[in-house]
């Protein structure tokens, strides 16, 4: 996944300049402090065919999906921010979200919640940009 936000870098940096990449790099971070705060209190673990060992020392729990949240957060934020970038990287949230269901990692129920905690985060992670911006 670093690889893709890596090339989402790229592509807001030549759209937008390092204004953007701030707001990537702000939306990952406060969407993943949210999203694992969240599991750590569900607490779901989880599918039994799941071969997955993260990173990250919170991050073993399934609810929400922090792949969908974090795609779809960016998908909202850099979106209002570029206009016409907006369907391309919904897209890619989505295809993001069901290749974790189909990658088997997480349950039915846990990429809809990423992304209800993704557009939640992206939007309110955008009315702080434009506040201060």
């Amino acid at each position: 996944m670093s690889i893709a936000y890596l090339v989402v870098g790229i592509c807001v940096y030549f759209i937008g300049g390092w204004r953007l990449i701030i707001l990537e790099v702000i939306t990952i971070v406060l969407t993943n402090i949210v999203n694992l705060r969240i599991k750590a209190l569900f607490k779901r673990v989880r599918p039994p065919l799941a071969n997955f060992e993260s990173p990250l020392p919170d991050d073993e729990y399934a609810f929400p999906s922090g792949h969908a949240a974090t795609t779809m957060s960016l998908a909202i934020s850099l979106g209002l921010q570029t206009g016409g970038f907006m369907l391309v990287l919904l897209i890619w949230a989505v295809f993001m979200g069901i290749s974790r269901f189909f990658g088997e990692f997480h349950h039915p129920t846990d990429i809809p919640s990423g992304f209800a905690v993704g557009i939640i985060s992206g939007f309110v992670i955008q009315y702080g940009y434009v506040l201060v911006g």
